[in-house]
């Protein structure tokens, strides 16, 4: 039952050459947490009574690397969250390397090679860096730099005090993992969650294109600036927000942008914005130099609780919305609840639309959430929308983790969106908000979920009076059988038959149903016409 399992936090895994501050970053990082600190080093010679320098001189290398990825192996077993500082090549070896990807959230520290050589002085009990310092320490860079460019997050420790390097590091530490296998990426919820936006990008990025819905362009010029005061080429692009930007249209002329801005393969995109934005954003991130990094920074509710996560984009054709996109997971999501204080009332009801959908496929607190503070949250309550955020989006990463490429399971997240998605289509996108869609769609889904699979009546009046106390705005008129019309060109649809999401009860989803023609017209009129 999805929502039902409770994980633990991940463990932090630190990284890096020589000198950069593993071991006393670690150290500090975990005082601050409250988790135990484990250095692969010390556990290696407390166990076999040598160190890892003695280990390199008498075994070699390659001997060190084994032990060290058995003792990590040993500690990812362990229940405890955990701080972990790795030996520098661990790292380089690709067993190790999957195996932290998978299962920790690995931060490549780094600093520039004159702060390091002045660390590390003769580094007499360093076997690697003995004799030239400087040369060797440019060596193993070069022979690590692929393997540590592939880390969830890096800092540099050389322009970075200690006690603001284990703030940045920390905001990690409460994030929700969409669990991805070795492409596994953080989403962070709460206030100031962008402030440490250069972590998340390549090491080798250093072109960093900004892509912004107009209407909040002070707050991404703001991370423009900040990129380019941490040496990133950040340059600002604008977008109309709106479902109106998610055209062929659009999305070329923002290709033709990075280009003529000179992007490379190796450069990144960050989306800031709504879900449109993100979703062209992302859409272009995929295409370009067949996939550019890029790191979404949502600005709706809508965003913060789904588009931005999993790596869904796409944009729209005339015949149906979203037909043509690309599965391209991002490095990171950023949501700050706190950016919402200037939501219009409309667009913050939308998006608990959206909320009031993961309330009804999954088995969590969300509901009881809902019921004591909704109408706090319309009111902004910054504390009430952070923890209807990390709910949601905490479902979403569970769901886009078991299933990333929509093959069956993240079916579920479109409950509601059948008959929402063709409203949108057969209103000319634009009208109607997504999340307005969305609750009529799941007034109509759940209605044939009573009728099709026995959902308690009880459970469908929990959902429309939560709907109804969102305030949503009637839609404007919609001809029920346009509506029906542009259900058969969904692209979720087989044969030209939708197939629709419904429920068994609330948090009991179930995809792929067929529901007679018949009784579809004669429930979407009903809702419609009310």
């Amino acid at each position: 039952m999805i929502g039902a399992a409770v994980r633990p936090p991940r463990p932090i895994a630190l990284i890096g050459l020589p000198g950069t501050g593993k071991t006393t970053l670690g150290r500090l990082l975990a005082a601050r947490l409250g988790w135990e600190l484990r250095d692969t080093d010390e556990v290696i010679e407390h166990s076999g009574g040598r160190t890892a320098a003695r280990i390199i001189e008498e075994d070699g290398e390659a001997e060190l690397r084994r032990r060290e990825a058995e003792v990590v192996a040993g500690l990812l077993a362990g229940p405890r969250p955990l701080v972990i500082a790795c030996g520098g090549g661990l790292f380089t070896e690709e067993d190790a390397r999957r195996t932290l990807l998978r299962d920790t959230w690995v931060v490549a520290l780094d600093a520039a090679d004159a702060t390091l050589v002045e660390r590390l002085g003769a580094a007499a009990d360093r076997p690697l860096l003995r004799g030239d310092v400087a040369r060797r320490l440019g060596e193993l860079r070069r022979r690590r730099e692929a393997a540590y460019g592939q880390a969830h997050l890096r800092l540099d420790t050389g322009c970075t005090l200690p006690e603001a390097a284990v703030t940045a590091i920390s905001r990690v530490a409460d994030a929700i993992a969409v669990p991805l296998g070795e492409h596994a990426y953080p989403v962070v919820v709460g206030e100031g969650a962008a402030d440490h936006l250069e972590m998340h990008l390549p090491a080798a990025s250093r072109r960093v294109v900004v892509v912004a819905d107009g209407r909040v362009e002070p707050f991404a010029r703001r991370l423009a600036v900040r990129l380019r005061e941490r040496g990133r080429d950040a340059s600002l692009v604008k977008l109309r927000g709106g479902e109106g930007v998610k055209s062929w249209t659009a999305a070329g002329r923002l290709i033709e942008r990075l280009a003529g801005l000179g992007l490379g393969r190796r450069d990144a995109l960050v989306a800031v914005g709504g879900g449109s934005v993100g979703d062209v954003a992302g859409f272009a991130a995929a295409a370009y130099c067949r996939g550019i990094a890029w790191v979404v920074v949502p600005t709706t509710l809508l965003a913060m609780v789904d588009s931005a996560i999993g790596g869904k984009t796409a944009v729209n054709l005339r015949a149906a919305k979203n037909m043509v996109g690309a599965f391209w997971q991002p490095r990171a999501v950023l949501a700050d609840p706190t950016v919402l204080d200037t939501l219009a009332g409309r667009e913050m009801a939308s998006g608990l639309a959206e909320v009031a959908k993961y309330a009804m496929i999954a088995a969590t607190d969300l509901p009881d959430l809902l019921d004591a503070g909704v109408e706090r949250v319309l009111g902004g309550d910054v504390h009430e929308l952070t923890a209807i955020v990390e709910r949601c989006a905490a479902i979403k990463a569970e769901v886009v983790g078991a299933d990333p490429g929509e093959a069956g399971l993240r079916a579920i997240l479109n409950y509601g969106h059948t008959a929402a998605h063709a409203i949108e289509a057969a209103t000319g996108y634009g009208p109607v908000t997504h999340g307005e869609a969305v609750a009529v769609g799941m007034r109509i889904a759940g209605r044939l979920s009573v009728k099709m699979l026995g959902l308690p009546a009880r459970d469908l009046a929990w959902q429309d009076r939560l709907l109804d106390r969102l305030g949503l705005p009637p839609l404007p008129p919609v001809d029920p059988d346009e509506v029906v019309a542009r259900l058969g060109r969904d692209k979720k649809s087989v044969g030209g038959e939708p197939r629709w999401v419904l429920l068994g009860g609330r948090g009991l989803p179930r995809v792929g149903q067929r529901v007679p023609a018949e009784l579809v017209r004669a429930t979407i009129t009903e809702v419609l016409r009310g």
